[in-house]
């Protein structure tokens, strides 16, 4: 993955050896504050979508739903946000999106697509723990002090999720009709 022709893993590798150097610390310091469970999870839900990706199985679900979401209106639309909350919640946020991102360059309007991908799988992310790589840590990292239930989650989570999501909805809707959607480029 790159940016402005640069490569981000490069990048990112040539910046820590620069901190460290400029730090003074000592790299096996830092490996030791590495949360490395948190890290080997992380990787194995990129290798589990690699394998779905792999299987067809996103292929066969993209061909089902394509059609709808390519017609936009409101039920594409509609689907849209329901595919992204129900996939976010799934194998989580940003997995999800490195996989439907594939689907979102084939929309009729990738530009407006991209942005409501953001936002909606960043919302969805708040309806259960699965859904953000944050609430899997802040649970971990809470144990038994936390006392956190999924059923408790999942309540708070929906609530949340529902009106974050109808709000989203209604200025994205507001900056449609008024046209400021439209001059950032991000309008149907």
């Amino acid at each position: 993955m790159s940016a402005a022709g640069i490569s981000l893993t490069g990048a990112s590798m040539v910046a820590m050896a620069g901190l460290l150097v400029i730090a003074g610390v000592a790299p096996k310091k830092v490996l030791a504050l590495v949360d490395w469970p948190l890290l080997v999870f992380f990787a194995g839900l990129f290798v589990i979508i690699a394998a779905v990706n792999a299987s067809g199985v996103l292929q066969h679900a993209i061909d089902i739903v394509g059609p709808t979401l390519r017609a936009g209106g409101l039920a594409g639309a509609a689907l849209f946000v329901g595919v992204v909350v129900v996939g976010s919640n799934i194998v989580s946020n940003v997995p999800f999106v490195l996989v439907f991102i594939v689907v979102v360059a084939a929309l009729p309007h990738p530009a407006g697509s991209y942005f409501q991908l953001a936002v909606v799988s960043t919302l969805a992310g708040n309806l259960t723990p699965m859904g953000s790589i944050a609430n899997i840590i802040t649970m971990e990292k809470a144990g038994p002090l936390g006392r956190i239930r999924f059923p408790a989650f999942v309540g708070y989570g929906f609530a949340i999720t529902l009106v974050s999501l109808a709000v989203a909805g209604a200025g994205y809707g507001i900056a449609v009709v008024t046209g400021v959607a439209g001059a950032l480029g991000l309008a149907p």
